[in-house]
């Protein structure tokens, strides 16, 4: 057996991964700031309802959130910290309130495969919606094939939103699913509401190719847009496309609801789907406690509502003004240099209600040098030592980057039937590795069925396990860089269409479609006839390095 040789460019590429990875977790501790992991809002262990919340900095020391229960409940109390800060009780006001206004775009699907929708079962159902949602609600109206027609603008009557979905038409164009919904949302977004959703009314196919799963979801989180899904199959044999609404409203707190063998959704449940929109309300809370010491520009918000059935909470990322260091008679102080400009995204409207709770006093900057603060001369030097670790790591781990030689490698055969395709995502004319056998195992090492030549990836980084449901789950072989689904560190999760993978720096989209657009893998006729062996150079520009 012959041992490799480890060549100079080699070592120094793992020197900087070793001392970016430090980094990583030397400087929360630095700043003075707690790490902590961020994840989908979720309740609590001990029970309680889902939680969504957006915030935002309106001023110098006030935090604005909106928060959204997924079941409505009465809130007994609220609770915000930052790291072991705990804030003052922060004052709440219930939604909706007489100001309130919800923005709500119906998309109806008018494609060839939305033939049945349009005659008539989708718009029953949207007169059901129509005549359950409180004044408040403002609806419109657009259908989509592959553009989107927007039939009534939000605000119309229900009357006419009423009359003009019995005039829908089927068309026999294709279903751009995906693309439609990401325009909808714009059209929300640019719409003055308090509060939008998003209602979709399909089969679930998506025929798109160039627009995923991901890219809702994100465009959904940005804009505030809550998208609830109503399901109707084409056949019994077609239910599993209904996946599609039902991802999309679960990763957006929104509702799914899916038609019976009938072809029908109970009268009764659809009026279910306006559940949440009109959930929890809006706060204030005063970060000052947070503000004086530290030289963050980002923090994450804890935020804890106690209900009626139990407690629910989430952390909430949140930028802060830009500060600097401040002398006064009576001690160390800080203050913002320039107010935000605008308004930031945040809830419109919160009143002065106190929680059941005692505000506690405003904590008061002590003296100068005393403990729990830090004089300038040692914010400074902090400051200096963050930048100095900071762009050390970085500039190595660049040039561990561009030090990388690039080999290929042999590896295994995959083998039988493909369950599923990665797609890379940055680079689709790379090719598709095929997904086949009960277990495929990626990595930098040569034994992995997919081999990739990035030092951002362990030897043995994950595995893909075809389960007897037909599932297939991808598991983290304990890699330093970790696993990524849709943008979440992920230790084991069951793949779905159009999910966002991440190995390491490489980045895969996920898809069991066998007709896709991109080709078998590079240099294969099925994409399974070797192992696909990923180089540096072929990487590179999902670094921006091009």
């Amino acid at each position: 057996m012959r041992c490799p040789m480890v060549t100079p460019g080699h070592v120094w590429s793992v020197f900087a991964r070793r001392l970016a990875h430090a980094a990583w977790w030397v400087l929360p501790g630095t700043l003075g700031l707690t790490a902590q992991a961020y994840g989908d809002p979720t309740a609590s262990a001990g029970g309680g309802e889902p939680l969504r919340a957006r915030c935002a900095v309106l001023e110098p020391a006030l935090l604005t959130c909106d928060y959204r229960l997924a079941d409505p409940a009465d809130v007994r109390a609220i609770q915000a910290s930052v790291g072991s800060v705990a804030l003052p009780p922060p004052t709440w006001e219930a939604y909706p309130t007489p100001r309130s206004m919800t923005a709500v775009l119906l998309l109806l699907d008018s494609s060839g495969s939305g033939k049945q929708l349009a005659a008539g079962q989708a718009v029953e159902d949207i007169n059901v919606l129509l005549e359950a949602a409180p004044a408040h609600v403002r609806f419109g109206l657009a259908t989509f094939d592959s553009e989107l027609g927007l039939v009534a603008p939000v605000g119309e009557s229900r009357t006419t939103i009423r009359d003009a979905a019995r005039q829908v038409k089927p068309t026999e164009r294709s279903t751009e699913l995906y693309r439609n919904a990401l325009e909808a949302i714009r059209l929300l977004a640019a719409t003055p509401a308090d509060r939008r959703a998003l209602f979709i009314f399909s089969d679930g196919a998506a025929e798109d190719r160039a627009y995923f799963h991901q890219d809702v979801i994100t465009a959904a989180d940005g804009a505030g847009v809550v998208v609830s899904g109503c399901g109707y199959p084409r056949s019994p044999a077609q239910t599993v496309a209904l996946q599609t609404l039902r991802r999309l409203s679960e990763e957006t707190g929104g509702v799914f609801l899916a038609a019976d063998a009938s072809g029908r959704i109970r009268r009764e449940l659809v009026p279910t789907a306006l559940r949440g929109l009109d959930s929890g309300g809006s706060l204030r809370a005063d970060l000052s406690p947070v503000l004086v010491g530290t030289l963050a520009s980002q923090v994450r918000v804890r935020l804890t509502v106690h209900t009626s059935r139990g407690e629910a909470s989430t952390q909430v990322p949140i930028d802060l003004p830009a500060r600097v260091p401040r002398l006064t008679a009576g001690g160390g102080d800080l203050e913002p240099r320039t107010p935000p400009a605008g308004p930031a995204p945040g809830p419109s409207t919160v009143n002065s209600a106190q929680p059941p709770t005692t505000a506690a006093p405003a904590a008061r900057p002590a003296p100068l040098g005393s403990p729990g603060t830090r004089d300038s001369t040692g914010s400074l030097l902090s400051y200096g030592i963050v930048v100095g670790v900071g762009t050390a790591a970085f500039i190595a781990l660049r040039w561990g980057w561009w030090r990388r030689a690039p080999r290929r490698r042999a590896g295994p055969t995959p083998s039988g039937t493909p369950h599923a395709y990665l797609t890379f995502r940055d680079h689709p004319d790379r090719g598709r590795f095929a997904v086949a056998g009960q277990t495929v195992r990626i990595g930098r090492q040569r034994d992995n069925d997919l081999v990739l030549e990035d030092t951002s990836v362990s030897r043995h980084h994950a595995e893909i396990h075809h389960g007897p449901d037909g599932s297939l789950t991808l598991v983290d072989l304990d890699a330093l860089n970790g696993v990524f689904v849709n943008e979440r560190q992920v230790k084991s999760a069951v793949l779905g269409e159009g999910d966002s993978v991440e190995i390491g720096d490489v980045r895969f989209f996920f898809t069991r479609l066998p007709d896709g657009p991109n080709k078998p893998g590079r240099g294969t006729s099925h994409g399974m006839e070797e192992t696909i062996v990923a180089r540096p150079e072929d990487l590179l520009g999902q670094r921006g390095l091009e």
